[in-house]
């Protein structure tokens, strides 16, 4: 690996986010060199051709970030997770990912972080108020996809939208539990490209391929971050294809300030 970054990859100093939320200098990777050649190498292995190459018309995605404070109560919370940070560094406490995930947990919704502790605390979380508000204003155009990998999530916040004012038959959940089979994705899917639904909620294991909402869809909602940029190429896919009637689909991602989202954020990008 070491001598395919040095054989390909421009590395220069960059401010960014570290996983402490500070900026630093380190190396980071600009751009790339001797394409020539890397291109000769895997064409021996690959072929690859964009929408463009094939002249597939799809609407142009559009980003939009909405940044969120979290509550005094998250932050106490991520205090005592950032406590737990340092204690690993010193080669101490709990596996890393499992912190992280905690980290994420605690950035979306309290509640999930821990159950007993913040019980019936999802309504404060940030992120689902400020999704609520751009899924209510977006569905003035056009369909809505939300994606959060919890599943804990998706009712709390179709509860979140029926209480200002939508209709619960006008909102459909897709994961495991409320869609388990093929045919049942398929139907919500159906409805959602009819116009029936106005919002389709759902995880990506579930709902992250194969399950086509792209006819009236006008937003895409990313309420956590995946580890790697294939995932949300395929979490977009699902409105941002052919057939959509729109010239442009907004992808909205909704990142907490002060949290370990920046930094994810960033990697992933």
């Amino acid at each position: 690996s070491e001598e395919f970054i040095d054989r390909y990859c421009v590395i220069e100093q960059r401010q960014v986010l570290n996983t402490k939320g500070a900026i630093e200098e380190a190396p980071c990777v600009v751009g790339f060199k001797n394409l020539t050649e890397l291109h000769g190498i895997m064409d021996n292995f690959m072929i690859a051709r964009t929408a463009k190459d094939v002249g597939l018309p799809i609407p142009k995605a559009v980003e939009k970030i909405t940044y969120v404070d979290m509550t005094d109560e998250q932050l106490e919370v991520y205090a005592e997770l950032r406590a737990e940070a340092e204690e690993m560094q010193k080669g101490a406490g709990k596996d890393i990912f499992s912190l992280i995930c905690r980290m994420q947990k605690a950035a979306m919704d309290l509640e999930i972080f821990d159950p007993d502790r913040f019980k019936g605390k999802h309504t404060d979380s940030p992120k689902y108020k400020a999704a609520v508000a751009n899924i209510l204003a977006g569905s003035k155009d056009g369909g809505q996809i939300v994606f959060i990998d919890s599943n804990d999530s998706h009712e709390r916040l179709k509860g979140m939208l029926v209480a200002q004012g939508m209709k619960p038959e006008e909102i459909g959940i897709i994961n495991a539990a409320a869609a388990p089979d093929s045919d049942a994705r398929y139907e919500i899917g159906e409805a959602f490209n009819r116009g029936e639904l106005k919002v389709v909620i759902g995880n990506t294991a579930t709902m992250g391929e194969g399950v086509n909402l792209q006819i009236l869809a006008t937003d895409i909602h990313h309420l956590d971050i995946p580890w790697e940029p294939g995932t949300i190429i395929q979490r977009n896919g699902r409105g941002v294809r052919q057939k959509n009637v729109h010239s442009e689909v907004r992808v909205h991602t909704y990142l907490a300030k002060r949290s370990f989202d920046g930094y994810r954020w960033q990697t992933l990008k």
